[in-house]
């Protein structure tokens, strides 16, 4: 009875494959998690653009700028200042400033009201979930208040630091 050599790959074969393709999936995760810091930043600065707009409004009302958030802030890091969601409890703040519930928030916000006129949004840690997963680095945005203008702020681009 002959045996028929049986045809298969070799352990030397599969190990490069198996390198080929965990090198592209770094690749890949590296490009997803940017792209879920773009989404986080975009929200940042949608809710900075809406602070901005609520500002203007209060300004027309009142003849001045809101000063509540100046010392207190609205946000993430502001747990006294912020609903859980539960029972129709969202953020408190006279200017009228409601983003989603606090447990899903990764910036926190506030503003000056006087000689700057800013809104101001800061990325926090919120157990251990952070704006580019895996990366500690901080992420702030500003926006001034009569022309809406939306800059990075001080900080140089998170993704930029966390990618490299």
């Amino acid at each position: 009875m002959w045996i028929r050599e049986r045809k298969a790959f070799s352990v030397v074969e599969l190990m490069v494959v198996v390198i080929i393709l965990s090198a592209l999936t770094m690749l890949g995760l590296s490009r997803y998690y940017a792209f879920i810091a773009k989404g986080r930043q975009a929200e940042a600065r949608l809710n900075l653009k809406a602070i901005a707009d609520l500002q203007e409004t209060w300004r027309y009302e009142n003849e001045k700028y809101n000063t509540e958030g100046q010392s207190t802030g609205v946000g993430a890091f502001s747990s006294d200042r912020c609903g859980d969601g539960t029972n129709g409890e969202q953020m408190k703040n006279e200017l009228g400033f409601r983003p989603k519930d606090c447990s899903e928030l990764r910036y926190g916000y506030w503003w000056t009201a006087g000689t700057t006129n800013k809104g101001f949004a800061e990325s926090t840690n919120r157990d251990g979930k952070y704006i580019y997963p895996g990366c500690a680095q901080t992420d702030k945005w500003e926006v001034i208040f009569k022309s809406g203008k939306i800059d990075q702020g001080t900080n140089d681009d998170v993704i930029e630091k966390c990618s490299n």
